[in-house]
């Protein structure tokens, strides 16, 4: 049997006039009951679902959107591996660097002095930012 993707399914289950009795909770009741969005599903005894099944056919099946090439390449897009960089932390942080460095002609000879003693406290640390502690 070729595999039926979840639509494809749950109308198969729904027009084959197979008896409810014969329905397995895991593989046929469970994707409809969640289709239907019948709460406490997962935990629902099979004699439940069976029943909740029964009241579910008596209604129209509710809207879904259908997965679409432009999901698909979002989906794509979202699961590629990314950097630190790539993350708002990632841009907030090279803000706030860039921010410094345009602070430091408007600092004092003593300001600068402490700046470059604590920059040579975290350059002899770890390179990593995990080793980096600040005083």
């Amino acid at each position: 049997m070729a595999l039926l993707t979840y639509d494809e399914r749950s109308e198969s289950i729904e027009s084959s006039g197979v008896e409810i009795n014969a329905y397995r909770k895991d593989k046929d009741l469970l994707p409809l009951l969640k289709w239907y969005q019948v709460k406490g599903a997962d935990g629902m005894p099979v004699a439940k679902a069976k029943e909740e099944w029964r009241k579910c056919c008596s209604k129209d099946p509710p809207p879904y959107e259908k997965w679409t090439d432009a999901d698909e390449r979002e989906f794509l897009r979202l699961s590629q591996p990314f950097t630190l960089q790539d993350t708002e932390l990632g841009r907030h942080q090279n803000l706030l660097k860039r921010q410094i460095i345009s602070l430091l002609p408007n600092m004092t000879k003593a300001e600068r002095e402490n700046l470059t003693r604590e920059l040579d406290i975290i350059g002899d640390a770890d390179d990593s930012p995990q080793g980096r502690t600040v005083r």
